[in-house]
């Protein structure tokens, strides 16, 4: 029995899994990962505090008609993507500052836009879907580039963009959700490297939903098989992230080295640790709408944190410690 929760532990099983994949490098025998890192008795809850809700009802076109994905800077600015205005909107607390966007495929217009990351906080990505490219404006929100799936040569680097992020090197993450894997670009938005896909021995991707990263790896849940998988920066397959009832969603990388995971079941906010163990559960009260995306921000030496959840309509700030349970 012992021997059995030894194998079933979900850090010595990444940990093998990877050495055996990366220092013996003997192809074919990378093992899947299955994470029992499930709810277990005397798990943590928590219950964040709503302070501030988020409607847009002041900025120029309007109260948020179809918001698909929410994130904050270092600064605590927030950035949300308006799907149905097809927009991006700026936030200084909850304080409108400024939106761009529009219908179209020139500069400042967006075709159904799917995710941003403000996580370098000079730079902010958009994932513009059905433009299939990523837009990069600054921290203004002023256009400073476009990178295309197509390359210079014409060939099809990637297809439509559902989710994208910034690495700390400045190297770009994307879901490619034609090719349903995940693509690299290098800063200049070149280079690619692709992994995940189905053609893969380890680590295929089924039905990729939002990747986010951290320093050293790359996150993505993927409703299709249940999980969360992890690979590091050069697509290598780390480890399967999984527990009982989850059908994971939206997630994001905490600076306190936590990896938050919206389980759409019962839309609760599970929290892994960097072994990709299950810590606590944060439960949204009086929350009846669709949770479209979150993320977490924290000032510098501060306890308190801060939870952004987004619905269609809304983005609702919440605050805890994990001390209010």
């Amino acid at each position: 029995m012992r021997c059995w929760w030894w194998w079933n532990n979900s850090a010595v099983q990444g940990r093998f899994c990877h050495r055996w994949n990366l220092w013996w490098g003997l192809p074919g025998l990378m093992l899947w990962i299955l994470l029992l890192a499930g709810p277990v008795s005397g798990q943590s809850v928590y219950y964040p505090r709503l302070v501030a809700v988020i409607t847009a009802e002041e900025s120029p076109s309007g109260p948020l008609q179809q918001a698909g994905a929410v994130d904050v800077d270092a600064d605590g600015n927030v950035y949300i993507v308006d799907r149905g205005n097809n927009r991006l909107l700026k936030f200084s607390g909850d304080r409108f500052v400024r939106e761009v966007g529009g219908f179209g495929n020139e500069d400042d217009q967006f075709d159904d836009p799917r995710d941003v990351d403000a996580s370098l906080t000079l730079d902010i990505l958009v994932a513009d879907y059905n433009n299939e490219r990523i837009v990069r404006f600054d921290r203004n929100l002023n256009f400073v580039t476009a990178y295309s799936g197509q390359s210079k040569e014409g060939d099809l680097v990637f297809g439509r963009v559902k989710s994208v992020a910034y690495s700390n090197q400045l190297e770009i993450f994307l879901i490619d959700d034609d090719q349903r894997q995940v693509v690299k670009l290098d800063r200049l938005g070149n280079a690619p490297l692709f992994f995940g896909s189905p053609e893969e021995p380890y680590g295929q991707l089924l039905d990729p939903f939002q990747l986010t990263v951290s320093t050293q790896q790359v996150f993505v849940s993927d409703p299709g098989q249940a999980a969360v998988l992890v690979y590091d920066f050069l697509g290598n397959f780390i480890a399967r992230i999984q527990v009982p009832d989850f059908q994971p969603g939206a997630l994001d990388w905490a600076p306190d080295k936590e990896l938050l995971v919206l389980n759409k079941q019962n839309q609760h906010l599970l929290a892994f640790n960097r072994h990709y163990q299950l810590k606590y559960s944060l439960i949204f009260r009086e929350l009846t709408s669709p949770i479209q995306d979150v993320a977490i921000w924290a000032a510098s030496g501060d306890n308190i944190k801060r939870i952004y959840v987004l619905t269609e309509h809304q983005c609702r700030i919440y605050e805890y410690t994990q001390t209010n349970k």
